[in-house]
């Protein structure tokens, strides 16, 4: 066993040789004795182990468990009495698009007024061009002329 290997056995098993697998504590003992440098990294280790054993876990409250479930029977008595309705899913769209509501109302008006347009028959607006009286164009225009009909 090298130094590296013996160092990533260390941080997996910790610093108690006698704990790790059997087959690696030989080879560990060997490298111990092979480059007695490692002691000094065991005594780290242990150090950290120290340390690590110092530090204060804060146990949770007996109720914990119990709020957990009931605020999770909360979210899911929400989500079900939504309804299923397009208006439904198209406000939660723009709620959560942020979009204020003059902008929408302006989308939606301008939506139905290009539905519309290409909806209305081409042949009904040339009609109702060519039955425009030429009179009332021109005085719309500004100049009166005196047409005979």
């Amino acid at each position: 066993m090298n130094k590296n290997e013996f160092i990533t056995y260390l941080e997996l098993y910790g610093s108690d040789v006698s704990s790790w697998p059997e087959e690696l504590q030989l080879y560990a003992s060997a490298a111990i004795e092979k480059h007695p440098e490692l002691q000094i990294l065991i005594k780290h280790e242990e150090e950290f182990e120290r340390f690590l054993d110092m530090r204060e876990i804060d146990q949770h409250s007996p109720d914990f468990q119990n709020r957990i479930i009931s605020s999770s029977y909360q979210k899911n008595a929400v989500f079900s009495n939504k309804s299923n309705s397009l208006w439904s899913y198209l406000n939660e769209i723009f709620i959560s698009l942020n979009i204020p509501k003059p902008a929408i109302s302006l989308g939606i008006v301008l939506v139905i007024g290009i539905t519309i347009g290409y909806l209305m028959d081409y042949k009904q607006i040339s009609n109702f061009r060519n039955e425009t009286d030429i009179g009332v164009m021109a005085l719309y225009e500004g100049e009166i002329y005196d047409f005979e009909y």
